[in-house]
């Protein structure tokens, strides 16, 4: 299944606050790539729209590997408090389309 990208910024909010610690956009994905579709370029795009919004922030260090840069986010406290906000925006849709669909079998 594949994700909606309203629904991304909140779903690596929520990978970043769950890991606790640093993390980069690849790896994102992967963990994500679990449970739904999802390209690393969207993923990427979007951490970087997070750091862009204050949601999420790097290291000032960057790292090499395999001869590419990697950058580490980690979510901020502006960015607990938007997926807190997100979480609340879900479970109110959630709970419009349950109602709206709940009969159809």
């Amino acid at each position: 299944m594949g994700i909606k990208h309203r629904y991304l910024e909140g779903l690596i909010l929520s990978v970043l606050y769950d890991n606790k610690i640093e993390t980069y956009p690849y790896k994102i994905a992967v963990e994500l790539g679990k449970k739904y579709e999802v390209s690393a370029s969207a993923v990427y795009n979007t951490c970087v729209r997070l750091l862009k919004k204050g949601f999420a922030t790097t290291e000032d260090a960057q790292y090499v590997v395999s001869g590419r840069v990697r950058k580490y986010y980690q979510i901020t406290e502006k960015g607990i408090h938007r997926l807190q906000m997100q979480k609340k925006e879900y479970e109110a849709e959630r709970q419009v389309l349950d109602q709206w669909f709940g009969g159809v079998e």
